[in-house]
């Protein structure tokens, strides 16, 4: 007797894991129902039967993660889902990040390290329809038949309400490093958001369409969704120009890509990705650099005072050796604008990488006249640096780049340390702020407005 129930314990519970959650068979009764009364013909003339049926649609989709958002506590989540079993837990990678991920029966959910719930992805739907894609049908019959507007309001809820569905399953498999499958929700979030009933223009979504498309290595969405936010103005700040030209270089095609490059170097100098795209592009072509350095004359003859023309400008000369000719152009911003930090802070880090290019060479040579004079240059080039970055600290708009400054003059200073006290007190000064635990600073960031 007390074997047989436990097999029957056994069955019991293996049958709970493949049935419906109560959620899910109330959602899918109340499809059954309002398909049967959208099949009435009296009763399919009036736009209410076809918001219920969106409804009940919208609620089958959303049945077996009802309840969940992003960032919920696991133990909230699990405290949600009590009447269903966690099948098993595992660890895994995806897109670069380690999740915690428990498996029910009809669904995965994925925790960071700090056990907050950050994607879900849905592995047995409660029928095999498409959900979101009916409701819309659904919510568009509704908008037909509602000849005095008087669901206007409701309808148009619905439809942005599954848009926002589209667009948080996307992010859920952007997360997970599925960029493919997150490129397909991202367009269909955008289109939808586009229904003549919602009438929106979701420039937000148009973006990351093309960008994940453009990851999974889908460049004919990539080059038409990137278009579309050019003709939008979604230029993210100079972003576009570059995204929209590798699209257009993979598909051979070089003259649209430097059009493009072009004319974003002179919108946006201060985009590095801009400037290493049409660098590159030029190398790639054989090309001569010089038409590059003709098109940012054009644009400081154009704007003298704008500070980030000579900036992008010293950026081509670092990037074709022409060293000398970088920092006087870096300088150049400075006296033009005073308080362009990134006139100062770019003289000081070319110099600074001079130095550790230096210091790496010398690390392989075996004739010590040579080796002492690799060393006597290096030594001068960090001094070189010094002066420059101090002024870039003095400058420096916000406390993160002072400490990214801080940080190069730290590793300055320690190398000079024992020359003087001044030197010792300037190592502890900017040791003390470096450590504060802030990044170096980097060049210019691609997200930065243009000034």
């Amino acid at each position: 007797m007390k074997k047989l129930f436990g097999y029957l314990l056994l069955f019991l519970t293996a049958f709970q894991l493949n049935a419906q959650t109560k959620d899910e068979a109330a959602a899918q009764k109340a499809l059954v129902k309002a398909k049967s009364v959208a099949a009435n013909p009296k009763k399919a003339r009036k736009a209410s039967t076809w918001l219920r049926l969106g409804e009940a649609y919208v609620n089958c989709y959303d049945a077996p993660i009802s309840g969940v958002w992003s960032g919920a506590p696991k133990l909230q989540v699990k405290l949600f889902f009590k009447d269903q079993q966690i099948l098993s837990t595992s660890e895994v990678e995806k897109g670069g990040t380690v999740f915690s991920v428990d498996h029910y029966s009809d669904k995965d959910l994925y925790y960071d390290k700090s056990g907050k719930l950050q994607a879900w992805i849905v592995t047995k739907p409660v029928n095999d329809e498409d959900n979101l894609g009916e409701a819309v049908k659904a919510y568009d019959k509704a908008a037909e038949l509602d000849n005095h507007g008087s669901s206007e309001k409701d309808i148009k809820a619905a439809i942005k309400g599954i848009q926002n569905r589209y667009f948080n399953i996307a992010l859920s498999y952007h997360q997970l490093g599925d960029d493919a499958n997150a490129s397909d929700y991202f367009v269909k979030a955008y289109q939808t958001s586009s229904n003549p009933v919602l009438n929106e223009n979701d420039t937000t979504s148009m973006y990351y369409a093309a960008y994940t498309a453009q990851m999974s290595g889908n460049n004919e969405r990539a080059l038409e969704y990137f278009q579309k936010c050019y003709e939008n103005g979604v230029f993210q700040n100079g972003d576009i120009f570059s995204l929209l030209a590798n699209s257009y270089m993979a598909k051979g095609d070089t003259t649209k890509s430097k059009e493009l490059l072009s004319t974003g170097v002179s919108k946006y100098p201060q985009n590095q990705n801009i400037l290493i795209s049409l660098i590159n592009l030029y190398i790639q072509t054989k090309d001569d650099p010089d038409k590059i350095l003709n098109i940012l004359h054009v644009a400081e003859k154009n704007e003298p005072k704008n500070a980030s023309l000579y900036y992008a400008e010293g950026g081509v000369y670092l990037k074709i050796d022409r060293f000398d000719d970088a920092i006087a152009t870096f300088r150049k911003s400075s006296q033009v604008d005073k308080n362009y930090f990134w006139g100062p802070f770019s003289v000081g880090q070319a110099y600074y990488n001079k130095a550790v290019k230096l210091q790496t060479e010398a690390a392989k040579e075996m004739d010590d006249a040579k080796f002492q004079a690799m060393n006597k240059q290096m030594d001068s080039c960090l001094r070189a640096s010094i002066e420059p970055f101090e002024r870039a600290y003095s400058i420096a708009p916000n406390t993160q780049l002072k400490a990214g400054v801080a940080e190069y003059l730290k590793n300055i200073y320690f190398r000079f340390r024992s020359e003087s006290q001044e030197n010792m007190d300037n190592y502890k000064k900017y040791k003390e702020i470096a450590d504060s635990g802030v990044q170096p600073a980097q060049q210019q960031s691609s997200s930065e407005e243009k000034k």
